[in-house]
């Protein structure tokens, strides 16, 4: 599969690792404090490209001005500031996470060799996702 995001390593990690809504927040919360290690609550391009690439693990994530912008849809999810504070930046992950998962999902169907159950369910699925980006 082919990475549509550069934030792709750590959505799939996220995606992978959380149970409830609330664990999620948790972990986005997490992310953000590793991102920002010294505390200072706000993520301009720099810092956050910069935090990303300090993650580790498997996770090489390299974030360009371009990406941030799009990331944050030309800024709209950031502060006055030109910032991402806590708030801000879990509205861009869980917005990101959403499409990570569409795409998955939309791969699952394409790829899937199965029978006609699943990919309805798979379809479904598709379709509850598809229908919560107007929720936004």
């Amino acid at each position: 599969r082919k990475h549509t995001s550069p934030l792709d390593p750590l959505l799939a990690h996220l995606v992978f690792h959380f149970d409830t809504a609330l664990d999620l927040s948790i972990r986005i919360k997490m992310v953000f404090e590793a991102i920002d290690p010294d505390g200072e609550g706000r993520l301009g391009y720099s810092r956050f490209s910069e935090g990303l690439r300090k993650l580790g693990g498997d996770m090489r994530i390299h974030l360009s001005h371009e990406d941030f912008d799009a990331l944050t849809e030309q800024r709209k999810f950031c502060g006055a500031d030109g910032r991402l504070g806590p708030e801000e930046f879990e509205t861009v992950m869980r917005r990101q996470l959403r499409m990570f998962v569409q795409h998955r999902v939309a791969d699952a169907v394409t790829m899937a060799n199965t029978g006609p159950e699943v990919e309805a369910i798979l379809n479904a699925l598709k379709l509850i996702l598809v229908s919560t980006d107007s929720e936004d």
